[in-house]
């Protein structure tokens, strides 16, 4: 969690390939520790709401998270948190994504699905940024363990030839999140440096 959408809404990023953890259990708990800890800002803040990053470049059938990992999250958050949602953007959604998207989506919410945008970042990491990013946003660093340019967005027909009928649609990231609150590797200005001792102490003191 860091940063803020346009509309005050606290943000959570969920990054998955930087999981190497592989424990979808505990990957879902913290998740959802991590949205709790989102809303408790967003109430103070006054805005109710958050807003979900989820960054799918480089997914594949290797490295994605489980189907039942996935299902499970879905029926979470349309279970309990439908109206505590403000926005989840699905970012950089390979092939593999949007396979899962089809299997998915006919059983999503309408007020759930309508609150989802699709984007794609004009940035991406290197492979030297991602390594770095693994010490900053792993799950199992944030539980103080072991721890380009991209071509612009996939556009006209290329957008058109998913369907996101019943969605908010195809957007930029920077759309929804001010460049001063999008970290870097989305296309942002916010260099995000995580400090364990620092961020866990504000994180858990809510």
């Amino acid at each position: 969690m860091t940063g803020f959408d346009k509309l005050g809404q606290p943000v959570v990023y969920a990054i998955a390939r930087l999981d190497e953890t592989k424990t979808w259990d505990r990957t879902l708990k913290y998740a959802f520790w991590s949205i709790e800890k989102a809303l408790k800002v967003a109430d103070r803040e006054g805005t109710e709401k958050l807003c979900l990053v989820l960054d799918n470049e480089g997914l594949g059938v290797f490295n994605a998270p489980p189907v039942s990992f996935i299902t499970q999250f879905l029926g979470i958050t349309e279970k309990h948190y439908p109206e505590r949602l403000g926005a989840a953007i699905v970012l950089n959604p390979t092939w593999f994504i949007w396979g899962l998207y089809r299997l998915v989506s006919p059983f999503l919410d309408p007020v759930v699905k309508s609150k989802v945008f699709f984007a794609t970042t004009t940035k991406k990491p290197s492979p030297e940024e991602d390594s770095k990013l693994k010490k900053s946003w792993s799950v199992a660093n944030m539980f103080g363990k072991a721890a380009e340019d991209k071509e612009e967005a996939v556009a006209g027909a290329a957008e058109s030839s998913e369907d996101t009928s019943g969605t908010a649609g195809w957007t930029k990231a920077e759309n929804l999140i001010d460049v001063e609150h999008l970290p870097v590797q989305f296309g942002g200005n916010f260099e995000f440096v995580y400090d364990h001792e620092t961020y866990w102490k504000a994180i858990t003191s809510l």
